[in-house]
């Protein structure tokens, strides 16, 4: 295990994302039961309760009309607003609803149909009545090149993590998260918890830089990662590629490595996110090079803090 011992800590990007990728159970009940829990979980433990609409019993009944009006406030300032979008099948156009009792309901019955597509906004009404920047999504995504593979998310302004005085435990809560969903769901093939990454497309920083795509990526998941960050979750092949937690490069690049759920690996880069710097960046990189797909093309998004190597293989 490596020393943590960063002396300056770094500005995050707007976000954070953790991003967990598994093949799709066969049984579509076990499926629901495991996306179910991934939903209710990540509110209950990752939102705090101004953000979780299953702790406060919200109900936005008769309010949907607000979606299709541009210009009209969604509510009171500071009320909590959530949405709930989603498509079944692949062809299906996107319905966005507000949280109701039924619409939820709905999705519960939904998931147990392997949805193509769902995401569960949450925020906070701004002093103008619109969504703010405090929120947090939840996602659920199948692409239909390759369907087999289901990516599960959540994501959250990054203040959660930067904020000097409760950033460290709010980042430990979500490795808290992450450690339940391996332990509780199926396999898990890749896995990374950063602020870097895509949002929309459900890209990693380096698929993106690299010009890959989920249909490159998601198929070779047993041997190769689709990308690296702060915390990176191997697959059991990558794992043992790697000599597992106990090889003396894995040891030395991470703060942190263990055997997770299935024989898959965990590797935790640095104690605290906001440590994760270039010399550390540059350290990970140099463990996990021999497993990683291709190297990124051009260089870093300007106005964002880059989170991988750019250069060739080495």
């Amino acid at each position: 295990m490596k020393e943590d011992g960063s002396a300056m800590r770094v500005a995050l990007n707007d976000s954070i994302m953790l991003m967990l990728s598994s093949r799709v159970p066969e049984d579509s009940e076990e499926f629901g039961s495991v996306a179910e829990a991934w939903i209710v979980d990540a509110f209950a433990s990752l939102s705090t309760q101004e953000l979780d609409p299953l702790s406060c019993g919200l109900d936005l009944k008769g309010r949907a009309g607000v979606l299709r009006q541009a210009g009209v406030r969604y509510g009171e300032p500071g009320e909590l607003w959530v949405t709930i979008s989603k498509y079944v099948e692949f062809e299906s156009r996107m319905k966005v609803q507000p949280w109701t009792k039924k619409t939820w309901a709905d999705l519960l019955n939904d998931l147990r149909e392997v949805p193509a597509f769902v995401e569960i906004r949450a925020s906070i009404l701004d002093g103008q009545g619109f969504p703010g920047n405090r929120w947090m999504t939840v996602s659920l995504r199948r692409e239909v090149e390759v369907p087999e593979w289901i990516t599960m998310t959540v994501r959250r302004d990054s203040r959660v993590f930067a904020d000097p005085v409760s950033g460290a435990a709010a980042q430990e809560l979500w490795l808290d998260f992450l450690g339940r969903r391996l332990d509780a769901g199926t396999t898990p093939l890749f896995g990374s918890l950063s602020d870097d990454g895509d949002g929309v497309t459900f890209r990693t920083e380096l698929e993106d830089q690299s010009g890959l795509f989920h249909d490159e990526t998601l198929p070779v998941m047993d041997r190769l990662l689709r990308g690296y960050s702060w915390v990176t979750v191997c697959s059991p092949d990558v794992g043992r590629q790697l000599g597992g937690p106990n090889d003396p490069r894995v040891q030395e690049a991470f703060f942190r490595a263990e055997e997770v759920a299935g024989g898959a690996l965990l590797l935790r880069a640095t104690q605290d996110i906001r440590d994760y710097g270039p010399g550390d960046i540059a350290a990970v990189h140099g463990a996990l090079v021999d497993v990683l797909p291709s190297a990124p093309r051009g260089g870093p998004v300007p106005g964002r803090a880059s989170r991988i190597v750019f250069g060739t293989r080495t």
